[in-house]
């Protein structure tokens, strides 16, 4: 068949990653989506035609009237959206969220943990407390996930631009994506040279635009996705970090490809640092500026 149907409302960005997705390796799907078909929206105006529609046939759904919100979930976040969300003055109730607690009631205690990456690919993760040692991807987001909801870490509360240029309000509970970026972003500081660091966050920028305007599968994601995959090869090494309370602590980094040389940076030693060198470099450094001033001064005594 090349009928492919999907739920998604005409106002999300869920539809525009479905069909461009499907349309890139299925170049003759007919897309079917109720939220844009007019008998379909004769019927139902919102969500809340569609829960007492559903309620009146004892169809089982997991929302109410009272709490309507639209919720995504998979391995890596669950999203809540409309309801109340919708005035932006209002706080989410508490009993919303599934997976993390609020930092003023999450465990009154430090869990320490470990995590080793291999080319920016996390590979292990140590629950130091608990000397537990998990290598299965799954399972690592999976524990992070309940470890980092129980410590109150990962909730995201935005006002996002879709890409139909709507404004909306979006919850998100991620902690172990949370926890890991964090990591990744130690690592990386001690891995990578100023200059990668800088060039990768721009490329990231372009990527994360792609990705949430659902055109993952084209020939600039392809060419962006492999500067990424150069940047990331000396991104090996291990982060300790601490998780209290809504925080995440960094303990310790180390890793065999570290730039990081402590006896250049050292202020009680000199190292192979030529400190005569810097009043050159000042100099040239500041010559725009030098320049500049010298401008603005003869503007303000002709003013």
């Amino acid at each position: 068949t090349n009928l492919l149907a999907h739920g998604c409302t005409a106002k999300g960005n869920y539809q525009i990653r479905f069909e461009l997705t499907w349309f890139r390796f299925m170049p003759n799907a007919k897309a079917i989506s109720p939220w844009k078909d007019e008998r379909f929206l004769t019927k139902f105006k919102g969500r809340k035609d569609m829960i007492e529609y559903a309620e009146s046939r004892r169809i089982p759904i997991d929302v109410t009237l009272e709490e309507p919100y639209s919720t995504d979930e998979n391995l890596m976040h669950i999203s809540y959206e409309a309801g109340v969300l919708e005035n932006i003055q209002n706080r989410p109730d508490e009993k919303m969220f599934r997976w993390t607690k609020s930092p003023k009631d999450a465990i009154d205690e430090e869990i320490e943990i470990k995590i080793k990456f291999h080319e920016g690919t996390p590979i292990q993760v140590v629950d130091v407390n608990g000397d537990r040692r998990i290598t299965d991807c799954i399972k690592m987001i999976e524990y992070l996930n309940r470890v980092g909801g129980e410590c109150g870490i990962g909730r995201i509360d935005i006002v996002e631009d879709r890409c139909i240029g709507l404004k909306a309000r979006c919850v998100y509970e991620a902690p172990a994506a949370t926890i890991l970026i964090k990591a990744h972003r130690e690592i990386e500081s001690i891995t990578l040279d100023r200059e990668v660091i800088e060039t990768k966050e721009l490329i990231s920028h372009l990527i994360s635009k792609l990705i949430y305007d659902g055109l993952w599968y084209t020939p600039e994601m392809k060419m962006l996705m492999s500067a990424i995959h150069e940047s990331q090869k000396p991104v090996s090494g291990e982060v300790t970090l601490s998780l209290y309370r809504g925080n995440i602590c960094v303990k310790s980094r180390d890793s065999p490809l570290s730039l990081y040389d402590k006896k250049l940076v050292s202020m009680d030693e000199e190292g192979d640092f030529d400190f005569q060198k810097v009043k050159g470099f000042i100099e040239i450094k500041s010559l725009r500026l030098r320049h500049m001033g010298e401008m603005h001064e003869t503007l303000a005594e002709g003013i």
